[in-house]
């Protein structure tokens, strides 16, 4: 849905030149959202675009007021959703956060250490912070947000690995502007690993080629990486945590530049 809700919203606010990429984790190891997102970063920069939405695909966007122009900062476009029943968190960025290719290589991208559920986003809330000193938000009336239904694990922040990601926010609280460069996109070749590249369009005949393993959306124009999460250069096993399996780990990396990447 969101590959088909994006291109029509898009046109609608005069974005034209835009490219959409999914990142998606394999069934392999623990899910890890911030490193889907630095990965789809990385393609991006490759294909030349200079800006970029930071677009989780359960969340699309419903108010055209919501234009996701060039940034002069960062700013959170996911405001309030109806996940949330609309109401506004001003300490987080999730959900969708637009900024340029330069503010990311700033604030050194999303951190890798978020394994399992939980806590990346206030990490990259507490980067912007540290860098740009505020974080801007989208009005909440316009920066609406649909959340597609989806299976939902309980009791995610009572997990193993939601306690190791309270831990890991905890450092750079406490260590600020200098504990950002030590973990994020500037460290992202040792936290992962391409398993497949696939270029849209996708039609039916071509369903020969090797999408097995991705979940490809068929009659969409887009561009799809299956990506393998490694920590200390081996794939990490979900244990007995049911917060940090990558069962379902589609991550919409929507990337606008001007040439726009979504």
């Amino acid at each position: 849905e969101f590959l088909r809700h994006m291109p029509r919203f898009l046109d609608k606010a005069g974005v034209w030149s835009h490219r959409v990429i999914v990142a998606e984790q394999s069934q392999r190891g623990l899910f890890n959202k911030g490193v889907m997102f630095n990965v789809g970063v990385k393609h991006a920069e490759a294909i030349g675009c200079d800006y970029m939405v930071m677009n989780d695909v359960d969340q699309l966007p419903v108010d055209s007021r919501n234009t996701h122009e060039f940034p002069e900062d960062p700013i959170h476009l996911c405001s309030s959703t109806d996940q949330k029943d609309f109401k506004f968190y001003d300490r987080m960025v999730g959900g969708a956060l637009l900024l340029t290719l330069k503010h990311f290589k700033e604030i050194n991208g999303y951190s890798n250490e978020y394994f399992g559920w939980g806590q990346e986003d206030d990490d990259m809330y507490e980067r912007i912070r540290f860098i740009f000193k505020r974080v801007r938000h989208l009005l909440p009336k316009v920066g609406k947000y649909h959340a597609l239904s989806h299976g939902r694990v309980k009791d995610l922040d009572v997990s193993i690995n939601f306690h190791k990601n309270s831990e890991q926010l905890k450092k750079i609280r406490k260590g600020g502007a200098k504990v950002v460069f030590l973990d994020g996109y500037n460290t992202i070749d040792s936290f992962h690993k391409i398993v497949a590249v696939a270029k849209g369009p996708f039609v039916e005949a071509r369903r020969e080629e090797a999408w097995k393993d991705m979940t490809v959306i068929l009659d969409a124009d887009y561009d799809h990486l299956l990506v393998d999460v490694l920590k200390n250069g081996s794939v990490l096993t979900p244990c007995d945590d049911p917060a940090s399996s990558a069962n379902s780990s589609v991550v919409g990396a929507s990337l606008p530049a001007r040439r726009h990447l979504y």
